[in-house]
């Protein structure tokens, strides 16, 4: 049975949660963002619809290359995986997540990240067993690693997977 990978969590534990928020200009990725400047800004981007669409066809794409890879690994353990990820990122992060939103008065976006966190350790958890897995959790990731939020998507949903993250 497939267990959640523990790294992940050790990684979440690790960072200093939005600490870099306003200064995403500072922060260099492998791959090109838009910097969103201020907190109204990123909180209309993170609960925009495209966002939301992004999110969900970027795990669609991991659903379907591991349904269409790993079928036998895939269809028995993502239910459960998932629960248990909640679970873990609910107890284990969701209080330091929340404090600092708290702070920064982004209160309301809070299940935004706890969904990303949940997939990204998922993610992380199949990329273990399944190589060629999609990037696109991989880079959320490395987006809150830098202490910064992801908070958009540049192109239309249609033109998937065109585009490039939006960050605060």
């Amino acid at each position: 049975m497939l267990e959640l990978d523990e790294g992940i969590f050790q990684q979440y534990k690790g960072i200093s949660w939005f600490s870099k928020c306003g200064m995403a200009s500072e922060v260099v990725f492998p791959f090109d963002v838009e910097v969103v400047k201020d907190s109204g800004s990123a909180k209309a981007e993170l609960q925009s619809e495209l966002w939301i669409d992004v999110r969900t066809q970027a795990q669609g794409d991991l659903t379907g290359y591991l349904a269409k890879t790993r079928m036998d690994l895939y269809g028995g353990n993502w239910n459960r995986l998932a629960k248990l990820s909640r679970e873990r990122v609910e107890k284990e992060i969701g209080p330091d997540i929340s404090s600092t939103l708290r702070r920064m008065e982004l209160d309301e976006i809070r299940p935004l990240i706890v969904s990303d966190l949940v997939r990204i350790a998922l993610h992380a958890t199949f990329q273990k067993k399944v190589k060629g897995t999609p990037s696109f959790l991989r880079d959320l990731l490395s987006i809150y690693q830098q202490g910064l939020i992801p908070c958009g998507w540049s192109h239309p949903v249609t033109a998937w997977p065109e585009g490039r993250f939006k960050v605060f």
